[in-house]
């Protein structure tokens, strides 16, 4: 493993379960070039969560509105998800909060 020793248990996990993502905000700790030997990759939760989205925006929608009742409803769930993925939050306010 070539990425930061501080994050390679991560890419061990990832191998050991046959993940073919990671999910992170720490993005350079897991360069391409030391995932590539086992077929997996790093994104961010912003571009995980648009990507889900432009494959199945009925049910992430979905999955939205119903975490957003245990968080003090919708507009306050998008802020929350403002702090780390704030491209998919605005994604989310132009397609729902119309």
């Amino acid at each position: 493993m070539t990425n930061h020793p501080k994050d390679r248990h991560v890419v061990a996990a990832a191998i050991h379960c046959g993940a073919d993502s990671i999910i992170t905000l720490n993005l350079r700790h897991f360069p391409v070039e030391a995932l590539r030997p086992w077929d997996v990759e790093a994104h961010s939760p912003d571009d995980f969560l648009i990507h889900q989205y432009h494959l199945d925006r009925e049910t992430v929608t979905e999955k939205l509105v119903q975490q957003s009742e245990r968080h003090g409803g919708l507009t306050r769930l998008l802020e929350i998800h403002d702090k780390t993925g704030p491209r998919f939050a605005a994604l989310m306010r132009e397609r729902i909060l119309k």
